[in-house]
């Protein structure tokens, strides 16, 4: 298990945040569509990125809301990846089924199986659940069991190597 305190103090202060995340896209000449969509390609540009900057840990993706987006939500995203504004929220009888088997959140946890077993031994990885107060903001209806999919996502980035999950809120979202 990854100590968030020893990280810091190692690095003095500093992690992999999405500064560097997107600095890895930028040094490998993708565009954020291509960090974000592209597992091999992410991989491949996070893993440079940590080994050029001796990172302790990185995070496999940042995408705030990805859990909506796999139960229908369209967050019309802008080429650096933010989102001003869904266009269309999720349905909250969408989180049912194979929630981690859909696009896009499928791909973020592909990027993340594949880092955990490159960095294995050299820097730890870490995952990103968007927060409860934004992802509810995210769905037509807030869900039945929010519970439930952040033990199903917990599970399903366990079960791909992270060491540590962020919880993400937008601090836009009210």
């Amino acid at each position: 298990m990854i100590d968030l305190r020893a990280l810091v103090e190692r690095r003095q202060g500093f992690l992999f945040l999405p500064l560097v995340y997107r600095l890895a896209g930028r040094l490998e000449q993708m565009s954020w569509e291509e960090l974000a969509l592209d597992p091999p390609s992410s991989t491949y540009a996070l893993r440079a990125a940590q080994k050029l900057f001796q990172l302790p840990a990185v995070v496999t993706h940042f995408r705030v809301g990805i859990e909506a987006e796999a139960c229908g939500a369209d967050l019309s995203r802008e080429p650096s990846g933010d989102w001003m504004r869904p266009a269309k929220l999720a349905e909250p009888d969408a989180v049912a089924g194979k929630l981690v088997e859909r696009p896009p959140l499928a791909q973020a946890l592909e990027v993340t199986r594949r880092l955990s077993e490159e960095l294995r031994g050299t820097a730890g990885t870490v995952g990103v659940l968007t927060g409860p107060r934004t992802l509810r903001s995210l769905f037509t209806a807030p869900p039945s069991d929010p519970g439930q999919i952040y033990a199903t996502l917990a599970r399903a980035y366990a079960e791909r190597g992270v060491e540590l999950l962020l919880v993400v809120e937008d601090p836009r979202v009210e």
